[in-house]
């Protein structure tokens, strides 16, 4: 074992498991365990020599703490919740007759919906950004609108007839990749930048609408991020 001088707090990296290192500036001892870097202070008494004074008398410190330089704010030792900003992919597979309706994105099943219901809303529980959209077809028509509704209302009714029901992003995909038809080969990957951003407890639909031919079977997965505090 041994026994370092720094003037400084010491780094993870400055030390191992088997060391110990004071820092004579501000009378702490460090050393490591599985649990990271830990600090002891011990408690500085005021010194009289006739009547010369010594140091002067510091609060004592009952550590040890553990170090969290990098994750969590060390501010009188209370430490801040950390917010992360996480990225996420939401799947989902439907099957689609080869109309030219404009249909919802189901989420939790491959029924096909052109109105309103719990299973084509998407919630956010924290504030974020949609960022892209991937989808794969078999329904052969190329020319095709993508529809982004926020806080779309009205349980049952259609895109058409419900509250809000002007989307906050649309896209007209001239060209997309497109399979041999019903019940055929895939297409290539489709992508599309979104980018838009929204707050903590919205709900968005998405729809797709072919001008002709239909979309047939249909599968992808949205691309989001959140920011997310403990």
């Amino acid at each position: 074992m041994a026994v370092k001088i720094k003037y400084r707090r010491p780094k993870s990296t400055d030390f191992s498991k088997n060391d110990l290192i004071i820092n004579v500036k501000e009378g702490a001892l460090y050393y490591k365990s599985e649990f990271g870097v830990h600090r002891i202070v011990s408690e500085v008494q005021e010194i009289s020599y006739g009547s010369i004074t010594g140091a002067p008398t510091i609060p004592p410190d009952y550590g040890p703490h553990p170090d969290y330089s990098g994750v969590y704010a060390d501010i009188n030792h209370i430490h801040a919740a950390p917010t992360l900003t996480n990225y996420f992919y939401k799947s989902f597979a439907n099957d689609w007759g080869n109309q030219t309706t404009e249909k919802l994105i189901n989420w939790t099943s491959i029924v096909e919906s052109s109105t309103l219901k719990e299973d084509v809303l998407f919630l956010m529980p924290f504030s974020g950004t949609l960022h892209k959209f991937f989808w794969k077809q078999t329904g052969t028509c190329n020319h095709i609108t993508f529809n982004v509704y926020q806080n779309i209302n009205d349980d049952g009714a259609s895109i058409t007839t419900a509250t809000n029901n002007s989307p906050v992003f649309a896209y007209l995909e001239q060209g997309a990749n497109v399979g041999t038809g019903d019940g055929a080969n895939w297409g290539n990957l489709n992508t599309i930048d979104v980018n838009l951003s929204f707050n903590a407890g919205d709900h968005i639909a998405i729809s797709l609408k072919a001008n002709v031919d239909g979309i047939d079977e249909i599968f992808g997965q949205m691309l989001y991020s959140q920011t997310i505090t403990i």
